[in-house]
């Protein structure tokens, strides 16, 4: 029932979604005019069930508890090798219940997973919005700048540590912290950056003797120092716009009343994260027995400045706030500082939720609070996953963290997170989510969440558009998910069947016993009179004798062959002109032909850099897309 109540569900919405097919500057009915994300850094299940025992005794009694959409979703990156050989190692997989040493393997980094949620394509783990062929990704805020939004980060760790970074910057390391400085204070058009990372301050809160640099770099900071430093053009007039520089508690706080400016950048005057490092000394004992820094704000303080500063803008804002040292609390083992994290960042929320109802409202502002991925695989038990255990409100759950195989401490794992989303569109979050986890429900990928935002907002040339129009046209058969991966030669024949069908009305050609048998034996029933058709109409072939290899992932050039093959079946004319690639001798003989006519075609196009990368796998959406293509052409 619930199966067949989600394929309503998502057929409803798809249906709705078909006509939202407009210019960026024709905003969408019913769009969203403020988006607010919520990171959770290392915010998993248990994390988030740890918090709601310790602080209120039961669970689902956090502020965003009750939001109508409550789902899971995957975090995976495209592994630590930029190339394609561990990308699919990443992905998760229930199976990982029963492999519980392989949890901490094959992860995301911050990074990755905030260019994933920003962007809406991965990337490989050192790198901030930069594909692993050199492509500079783009990042949602910027769709917001060209549409007259405005755009911040506010952070409870260093401004250009991985998330805020990785909402903002490109860089192909995240450690690279001196250019990703430069990047969002100089040239970005963000118009709020708050967090950590002074110089001159340790994680006490107490002035060093000797300033690190290790988060701003010096120049850039002397420049910061003196309460003004010019940056790049945010309100879009063509002129740069200077920042208003604060870093006190009282400057913090300032916001939150009377006017505000244009532009704030803001560093509290702690080094690493506000709170959660203090007192190295006290770092294992119970919640709330250390007393806090002082001087400075709470992540809810920083997150009510930046909003008043956003919402002066008319056309509306977009916002991601991190909490970000809940990370931090996992990796270094610290149940207390965790729960503290926790509350931190769950009165940030209901600060949102509450700035929502008083001065916006829930048909024009979205908000999601999620997280990047889980650290320390917190468990409620030693060397199992499980739930933390509830010992009474006010009480320390039962909590494990557990070493991970990466630098010896607890690390992250690959655990889906959570996700809720409340406002302006939140239902579409349950249309995309179409992968189904035995322990957690339906899920979505974190590519998924910029791909629907963008679509709300009305903005052009999203792979979520592409996706639509096909399944409009009838080209992509049911069951047809996971867009973002490499597709297998069997589902690439399921999509060819379809285009041929649509096209030119191909049928069904059946096997005929025993004069013209099927060659092939290693395939699903399912399909099997499909690839058959394509056989027979010379269209796809085996990989051997009576070997189809219905599961191997497809390379750009073996679909340019399989492509080429479709556009002669189709009568479709190649055009004369040529299209050259950088790695144009890389690719095999006996596709060369094929990748030139459909790159003249406009069927398929480069990677980046001048490139085919005719050995690189075949992705779902880019074989959704030149099967549109395809379609377009042939009509």
């Amino acid at each position: 029932m619930k199966k067949i109540k989600k394929i309503l569900i998502t057929a409803v919405l798809l249906l709705s979604l078909t006509v939202v097919f407009i210019t960026p500057a024709q905003a969408a009915t019913g769009a969203p005019k403020n988006i607010i994300i919520m990171v959770g850094d290392g915010m998993g299940f248990n994390q988030v069930l740890a918090a709601d025992y310790y602080l209120y005794g039961k669970a689902g009694a956090n502020p965003f508890g009750d939001f109508p959409v409550q789902l899971a979703m995957s975090t995976n990156s495209l592994g630590d090798d930029p190339g394609p050989g561990d990308d699919a190692a990443q992905v998760y997989s229930p199976t990982l219940y029963g492999r519980f040493d392989e949890w901490c393997t094959n992860v995301t980094e911050s990074s990755a997973a905030a260019t994933a949620l920003s962007t809406g394509e991965k990337c490989a783990n050192p790198s901030i919005a930069v594909a692993p062929d050199g492509r500079l990704l783009r990042h949602m805020s910027e769709d917001f700048e060209e549409i007259g939004k405005s755009t911040g980060v506010v952070t409870s760790v260093p401004i250009t540590h991985a998330t805020p970074a990785g909402f903002v910057a490109h860089n192909a390391k995240r450690s690279a912290y001196a250019d990703i400085a430069r990047e969002m204070i100089l040239s970005s058009a963000a118009d709020v950056i708050l967090g950590c990372g002074h110089p001159l301050y340790n994680d006490d809160n107490t002035l060093v003797e000797e300033p690190n640099y290790g988060y701003i770099p010096e120049d850039l900071w002397i420049d910061m120092a003196d309460g003004e430093i010019m940056g790049a053009d945010a309100n879009g007039d063509g002129s740069p716009d200077p920042w208003t520089f604060i870093e006190t508690k009282e400057q913090f706080e300032a916001l939150l009343a009377g006017p505000v400016p244009d532009r704030v950048l803001g560093v509290a005057q702690v080094y690493q994260t506000l709170q959660c490092l203090r007192v190295v000394d006290d770092w294992s004992k119970p919640a709330y027995t250390t007393p806090f820094n002082t001087g400075v704000p709470t992540l809810e303080t920083m997150t009510k400045g930046a909003l008043r500063v956003l919402s002066k803008n008319p056309n509306g804002f977009f916002l991601m706030v991190e909490g970000g040292a809940q990370d931090w609390a996992g990796h270094y083992n610290q149940p207390g500082r965790l729960i503290e994290e926790q509350e931190d960042f769950y009165n940030t929320v209901q600060a949102v939720i509450d700035w929502v109802e008083a001065n916006s409202s829930w048909d024009e502002t979205l908000l999601i609070v999620t997280a990047d991925h889980e650290t320390g695989l917190l468990s409620g038990a030693e060397g199992i996953l499980s739930p933390v255990v509830n010992n009474g409100k006010g009480v320390m759950p039962t909590m494990y963290f557990h070493v991970g195989t990466t630098y010896g401490i607890p690390w992250h794992s690959n655990q889906l997170v959570p996700f809720y989303a409340k406002g302006a569109g939140a239902e579409l979050f349950l249309a995309v989510a179409d992968q189904y986890d035995p322990y957690r429900g339906w899920y979505l990928d974190n590519t998924e969440l910029s791909v629907v935002i963008r679509e709300l907002c009305g903005i052009k040339n999203t792979k979520w558009q592409d996706v639509l129009a096909a399944k409009k046209l009838g080209l992509v058969p049911v069951g047809l998910e996971n867009y973002a991966d490499g597709i297998t030669r069997e589902d690439f024949c399921r999509l060819a069947y379809e285009l041929l069908h649509r096209v030119a009305g191909t049928e069904i050609i059946a096997p005929v016993f025993p004069t013209d048998m099927d060659p092939f034996t290693d395939y699903t029933a399912y399909v099997s009179y499909k690839v058959f058709t394509l056989y027979k109409l010379g269209i796809i072939k085996g990989v051997s004798d009576n070997r189809f290899a219905p599961d191997k992932i497809l390379t750009r050039e073996e679909a340019a062959t399989i492509l080429g093959r479709i556009a002669e079946h189709l009568n479709v004319q190649i055009p004369s002109t040529r299209v050259s690639f950088n790695d144009a001798s890389s690719i095999s003989p006996w596709a060369a032909d094929a990748v030139g006519d459909m790159a003249a075609l406009g069927i398929m196009t480069g990677t980046g850099g001048g490139n085919f990368s005719p050995r690189a796998p075949y992705t779902g959406y880019q074989a959704i897309l030149t099967m549109l293509r395809m379609y377009n052409a042939a009509k």
